[in-house]
């Protein structure tokens, strides 16, 4: 299965060898965009997140028989320059809830 090389780390290769998948790396993107531009050309399959998944792509799950993706870690970072914005003090604690765990 050609696939592109994550670029936060290499949990999705480790999780297809386990499974004793056979793959290759197709391509290797440092960024998300790199990565969704070898994903949307056609190069091979790609982990990515879910917001950055256009329309025209599909999104892979376990009926496909590929293992579930490891957890992400992200980071929210804001400039002490926009401590004085209101747009920032509004959108702030709005992406914190859309990115944080639901449960």
């Amino acid at each position: 299965m050609p696939t592109t090389k994550p670029p936060a780390g290499p949990g999705a290769l480790a999780a297809l060898s386990a499974q004793g998948r056979a793959y290759r790396i197709a391509c290797n993107r440092a960024s998300r965009a790199g990565q969704l531009a070898s994903v949307a050309s056609g190069l091979g399959n790609g982990m990515l997140t879910r917001c950055s998944v256009a329309p025209e792509l599909q999104i892979l799950q376990d009926k496909h028989g590929l293992p579930p993706p490891d957890g992400m870690a992200a980071a929210l970072l804001r400039s002490n320059e926009s401590r004085q914005s209101a747009a920032v003090d509004t959108m702030y604690p709005q992406l914190l809830q859309t990115w944080l765990p639901r449960g």
